[in-house]
């Protein structure tokens, strides 16, 4: 096994997990209504819930949701240059953009006439993504 072959793959991998994990949230998140509904992205979906809901945190979820992607960002940059803690802030940023995400996926299922988007499940996927890309591993062929 070539370990940096395989520390290079995690480390791009990772990368590629936290940007799709930023970008999903300016992508289409939810559509609201029934007919012609409304689409929002992660940013206004969490002002909108903050408004109905009169609950500041709702809104900084989202922004949460930002964090956890940079953190996947910089534990990736970090895992190219082989510094331990990058490890770490892979995995965290990871699980916790995971749990956030699916939270709010089973949430809005629970609301009428309220349907997750592609963000919603882009994000999803990228936090899986994120989550095993330290475990990926590169064998040499003979």
């Amino acid at each position: 096994m070539d370990r940096s072959y395989s520390l290079v793959v995690q480390s791009v991998i990772a990368l590629v997990a936290g940007i799709l994990v930023v970008a999903s949230l300016f992508c289409p998140w939810m559509a609201v209504g029934d007919g012609s509904a409304e689409t929002f992205n992660a940013f206004q979906l969490g002002e909108r819930f903050a408004d109905s809901l009169n609950l500041a945190f709702v809104s900084v979820a989202f922004d949460f949701l930002l964090i956890f992607g940079c953190f996947m960002i910089v534990g990736a940059v970090l895992r190219l240059l082989n510094v331990a803690v990058g490890l770490d802030l892979i995995y965290a940023g990871a699980l916790l953009s995971l749990i956030a995400t699916a939270i709010m996926i089973i949430v809005s299922g629970f609301i009428p006439f309220h349907t997750p988007l592609i963000g919603a499940w882009l994000c999803l996927c990228s936090s899986i993504a994120g989550l095993i890309s330290p475990k990926l591993t590169v064998e040499e062929r003979k």
